[in-house]
């Protein structure tokens, strides 16, 4: 009976910390696929892209963004990741499928008219900053 209590009070304090952790964590999230005229969700793709931009604070404060991004090929095998991090305020992804299979993403830091701090009023004042421009080739990376 003692063991089971144990256990129980294990598992209990497990899940608080789980849940307490991971309040502090902010994240964006985007999926891209190629042909662009079949959306992530649907099958019929050659490449799946991921990007995930998440820290640990809140959001719209100046401070480190880790940043993924990965391909997956039409048989769920990962063709290519990437991770890094972007020291700014709230950041987006914005992505373009240019030539065939080739992905073009730009990290923008970009101000939230609906949060407060000092960055990011900052921010809005001073408008849109492309933080990062990266360039993927997903069919390069299988050969």
């Amino acid at each position: 009976m003692r063991l089971g209590k144990l256990i129980s009070a294990a598992i209990l304090g497990l899940l608080i910390i789980t849940l307490v952790s991971c309040g502090k964590t902010s994240y964006f999230s985007q999926d891209f696929s190629y042909p662009l005229d079949i959306p992530p969700h649907e099958q019929g793709w050659r490449f799946r892209a991921h990007i995930k931009i998440y820290e640990n604070g809140e959001w719209t404060k100046k401070n480190p963004k880790t940043v993924e991004v990965f391909f997956v090929d039409d048989s769920g095998k990962t063709v290519m990741a990437e991770r890094f991090r972007l020291n700014a305020g709230a950041v987006k992804a914005v992505a373009t499928w240019s030539e065939a299979n080739v992905l073009s993403i730009q990290f923008i830091e970009e101000g939230n008219p609906y949060a407060q701090g000092d960055y990011n009023s900052e921010i809005l004042k001073r408008g849109p900053m492309v933080l990062k421009t990266e360039v993927y080739d997903p069919v390069k990376a299988l050969n």
